[in-house]
Order: structure tokens, then sequence, then C-alpha cells
């Protein structure tokens, strides 16, 4: 049994990989989480994993403070996996591939993995992530945009008398306040440039073009979007264990 974990900017998600399959996948807030609530938290109530496996994109201390809360709990010294040229099939299209997030690409390894076919690959989380992999595994690159609470509250810090309501449902429609005209805007302008990045991959792929969305936001951006994706919460922790499952 493995323990996998994805450190996100806001949330650790974490997974246990058991005979290739991801079994009780939960989430906590890491924010000013110190090494005795890491301890005292659900992360570490299970049975000694045989090995721990971590993605981190938030600030490295995080990092160090989940490593150090699993060395001391169970003796262990997690993995943490880095960013490659190329993984299971999936050829990087970065130049500097350092500066390529590690959720991002194992999004893209998994996607790939999963559908063998030209993927689009969406994450909805505190940013928004585009990425594109051709047929052959060949990651076209990407855009990122700020996600919904970013492009709201951008609005808020420069702007007086606008209220900031991020949790808030939005429409695609204008509003008729103008906490409905923001939230509403920032809704519209990233279901609008995923249709737009779909429709060109669409002209380019065709019907063999597989669809996929994860994030925080990822559920209620793909009920407005115009083409059907398939939502993956554990998208992230779907390509970790591919790695996982490559260092046996």
């Amino acid at each position: 049994m493995k323990l996998l974990i994805d450190i996100g900017n806001t949330r650790i998600k974490w997974a246990f990989l058991v005979n290739k399959q991801l079994r009780d996948p939960r989430a906590l807030l890491h924010k000013d989480l110190n090494l005795q609530e890491l301890l005292g938290s659900s992360l570490l109530r299970n049975q000694q994993p045989g090995q721990v496996y971590i993605a981190n994109v938030a600030d490295r201390s995080i990092g160090d403070r989940i490593a150090a809360a699993i060395k001391k709990k169970w003796g262990l010294a997690p993995v943490f996996v880095e960013v490659k040229r190329r993984s299971r099939g999936v050829t990087n299209a970065y130049r500097d591939i350092t500066q390529l997030g590690i959720d991002r690409w194992l999004a893209v390894v998994a996607a790939w993995n999963r559908y063998r076919a030209p993927v689009c690959i969406v994450n909805c989380g505190t940013a928004v992530t585009i990425d594109g992999v051709s047929k052959s595994g060949r990651h076209m690159g990407g855009l990122i945009v700020p996600g919904l609470n970013l492009m709201q509250g951008q609005l808020t810090g420069v702007a007086s008398g606008i209220k900031l309501e991020p949790n808030k449902p939005f429409e695609l429609k204008f509003g008729r306040t103008t906490t409905e005209c923001v939230n509403n805007g920032a809704g519209r302008a990233i279901v609008g440039l995923i249709d737009h990045v779909v429709a060109e991959m669409t002209k380019q792929h065709g019907k063999r073009l597989a669809r996929i969305i994860t994030g925080g936001d990822g559920e209620r951006i793909n009920a407005l979007l115009q083409d059907e994706f398939t939502f993956d919460p554990h998208l992230v922790l779907h390509g970790l264990s591919l790695l996982a499952e490559k260092n046996k």
C-alpha cells in the first residue's frame, strides 16, 4: 500500500494506492497547519503505508512540515515527485521543464494514459490551467489564467464598493447587481476561454478529442461548457499513482 499526497495551493488531497486503485480519497485545507495538527489530522490516522509519494505546488515549507510529520509518525522518508522530460508515454513541451507545475504534469500524464488520444485537460483551482496533448503523447503546452476567486478578488482589491461573494452561484448572462456582474463576468471569461480552446482543438482533432476537467471549481464550470467534459476531482492523484506504480 502506498500513500499519495497532492499538496495544492489551498488544499491537501490524498489517497491510498492499493492494487492500482485509489482508496479513501480525502482532503483538508493546509493554511497555517503546524506539525502537531498534521499528526492529529485524518491524513495520518491510517495504517502505515509501504511508501509515500508527494506532489507539491505550494510553498516548500508546507511540504517540509508534511514530510516531518510522516517521518515522526511512520519513520518514512516520502518521495517528492518531479516533472520530467518524458513520463509514461508523454513528452513535455516546456523548454525549461522546471517551470511546469507538477500538478499540471501529473494531470497531463493521467489524462493521456486514460484515453491514449488527443486530449484537452482543464484544471479549475486557484488558477485555471488548460493543456493539450496529441494522440502520440506530445504535450502541446498550455494556458494559465486566474481562477474564479482570484479573478473576482482582483476587482475588489482595486475598486471600492465591490463586495466579493466567491461561493455564490454564477450564470453566463448579464448581472443585475455589481456582485452578479463580477461573478458572472469572471465565470463567463473562464467558460469562454475553455470553449474557444476546445473549438480550436476540435478543428484539428475532430471527434477523437477527449476532454477532462478537474479542480475545486471544475464541476460548476463544467456545467456551463458547450462541450461535454469528464469531471475527475482526483486527476492529479491518478497521475501520481502512475508514477508510483512505475517505481515498484
